[in-house]
């Protein structure tokens, strides 16, 4: 049974991680495959007729030189959210990312591709009364193939299920206009500069330089309750 459950998954990646928890840890085996059956739908899907494929996982210092040579390509590096001069302020970072993510204050995952190659990451920070704000960044060479809209949408199914957070909030500057068009791709994001006015203030200090945008729990949960619907039909 276990066999046609790893040939199910249809990837490399996560067969090496399914043996190794068949090896360690029973009760992680148990959390992995619930979480891979809730995921699924979205780890999966179609991208202007090419399968997309990918998974997140929790953040490792091993693969901080791979996201590093990622970060710094001038297509990536000014927009995003830590400025990274050297690989040591990085891999600092980095660890000081897991620690508050045990503190409660920050979740913060690796996206990998469909070969388990890290492309980039996701995180919800400053975690406050179940609200917190997204952060995400991909590499250069994997812009335009639909992994940015698949990462969101598997790192919003593990917020609101897992974590019971109720709002994610999205601030993109509005000269970004790559990541403006990404996130008005999302049906349940909505822009929130009047919605929320107080944070948007909050967040541009005076000035006029990032557009606000949330993602509620309710709003993201209908809409995949559509897309099964559409799936299964």
């Amino acid at each position: 049974m276990l066999v046609r459950i790893a040939r199910n998954l249809e990837s490399t990646f996560m067969i090496d991680r399914l043996l190794l928890f068949l090896q360690n840890d029973h009760i992680e085996l148990i959390k992995f495959l619930s979480s891979f059956y809730i995921l699924k739908l979205f780890d999966r899907a179609i991208y202007k007729g090419k399968v997309v494929d990918l998974m997140l996982k929790k953040r490792d210092l091993h693969e901080c030189h791979s996201l590093y040579n990622l970060i710094t390509d001038p297509a990536v590096f000014p927009y995003v959210r830590y400025k990274c001069q050297f690989y040591e302020q990085y891999l600092f970072i980095t660890k000081q990312l897991i620690v508050e993510e045990q503190q409660g204050t920050c979740i913060s995952r690796t996206i990998l591709n469909e070969l388990g190659h890290p492309i980039g990451t996701i995180e919800l920070y400053d975690i406050v009364n179940k609200t917190g704000f997204l952060a995400t960044w991909m590499g250069a060479p994997f812009f335009g193939k639909g992994y940015n809209q698949r990462a969101k949408e598997s790192f919003f199914t593990e917020l609101f299920l897992e974590h019971n957070i109720e709002t994610v909030f999205l601030k993109v500057r509005k000269q970004n206009i790559r990541s403006k068009k990404a996130v008005e791709k999302l049906s349940y994001a909505k822009l929130a500069n009047a919605i929320n006015h107080s944070i948007y203030k909050s967040i541009n200090h005076g000035h006029q330089i990032y557009d606000l945008y949330q993602v509620e729990r309710l709003d993201f949960l209908a809409y995949s309750k559509v897309i099964q619907h559409e799936l299964a039909t």
